[in-house]
């Protein structure tokens, strides 16, 4: 797998690359995007710069290698395309990867996982499984957060949390 560096837009086509994505509501090139030249800032660039070590990390804990989570390129979010059914639907910006047609010959590697903390566009980012196909897990995760006001009172929420 190669790296590439993008080729940081001159000002005045900024706004003509990325003004008509973001206007029909998608989102606009990621912060983290890498220039030739320019540092990486903190701390976009201490998960780049780490990426070997956080894959070797995380590779144990994958579920699940014949399918993932994703996010579509920009330039295919809003496009419309025929359902089995004939109805037509627009694409969203999440997906599972890969494509149907290519599951059980295309499966997630530990370059994917390195490409995924050294992202410079939506479509690198890899959503892993947890759970496997026979319902287990390597790891298990909770999600403490507040809602607003009808929530539980952040207070509460952290009490639990460290409980």
């Amino acid at each position: 797998m190669s790296d590439q560096l993008l080729q940081r837009p001159a000002p005045e086509s900024a706004a003509g690359l990325y003004g008509a994505s973001v206007a029909a509501g998608a989102m606009p090139p990621p912060p983290n995007a890498v220039y030739p030249g320019e540092p990486l800032a903190p701390p976009v660039g201490a998960w780049a710069c780490r990426a070997e070590e956080l894959a070797d990390f995380f590779w144990p804990l994958v579920n699940r290698t014949d399918v993932r989570g994703g996010y579509r390129p920009l330039a295919e979010r809003g496009k419309e395309y025929k359902k089995p059914d004939g109805r037509t639907g627009k694409l969203g910006a999440p997906t599972t990867r890969p494509a149907r047609r290519l599951r059980g010959t295309v499966l997630l590697t530990r370059d994917h996982v390195v490409r995924h903390f050294r992202a410079t566009a939506p479509e690198h980012i890899v959503g892993l499984h947890a759970v496997s196909p026979d319902n287990t897990s390597r790891w298990g995760g909770v999600d403490i957060d507040w809602h607003g006001e009808q929530s539980t009172a952040p207070e509460i929420n952290l009490a639990a949390g460290l409980a």
